[in-house]
């Protein structure tokens, strides 16, 4: 037999020769079909529960890391010159502290409303600016103007008499050193080693 042959033989689907045979073949059909489904049913249940009793660890871990964290946070900022000096990373027992600068964030200097920067920008009579500044749907292009804000002081001053300021805020973040944890070596990539 050839290997083409052979590769017929093994998908070819063949044909049903009479009317009881096909009977035969649907009763045989449903039955597997309800057995199919069955599985899935008790596959999607065990997983659901399992899901469930590790949903609960999970929420209790998560509960705890934030509530260290903010300790953590609260003490790094009390603690900030004494223990972080001019830098922004502290190591404590190989775990990361750090205090990471945001991107940026437009802000609008005290009495006035993104509306009034925004009418200010609109009634200016350089197009580029309107353009730059502006998004299609006529709202206040943060983005360029957290860039220009950073790019050029002529830019800058013009931002500060429509009223806008840009500020960035510090976000503290916690990094555990895994490496140092004898739990981790019995993890990989998300399973648990056997």
């Amino acid at each position: 037999m050839t290997a083409t042959k052979r590769l017929m033989d093994a998908v070819r689907i063949p044909p049903i020769k009479d009317r009881d045979e096909a009977t035969a073949i649907a009763a045989a059909t449903a039955t597997l079909t309800l057995a199919q489904q069955k599985a899935a049913i008790l596959r999607d249940e065990r997983i659901e529960a399992l899901k469930m009793d590790f949903d609960l660890q999970i929420e209790e871990f998560a509960r705890e890391i934030d509530k260290n964290t903010k300790r953590l946070s609260n003490w790094a900022v009390k603690n900030r010159s004494a223990e972080f000096g001019d830098k922004k990373t502290l190591y404590l027992a190989g775990h990361k502290l750090c205090f990471r600068e945001g991107t940026g964030k437009v802000e609008f200097n005290a009495g006035v409303k993104e509306e009034e920067a925004l009418n200010t920008i609109l009634g200016s009579d350089d197009d580029a600016i309107i353009g730059r500044f502006t998004t299609i749907k006529t709202s206040l292009n943060k983005n360029a103007a957290i860039s220009a804000w950073r790019a050029s002081e002529t830019l800058r001053d013009f931002l500060t008499t429509c009223g806008i300021t840009v500020v960035k805020e510090e976000k503290f973040s916690f990094e555990p050193d895994t490496d140092s944890l004898p739990e981790a070596a019995t993890i990989v990539v998300g399973k648990s080693a056997a």
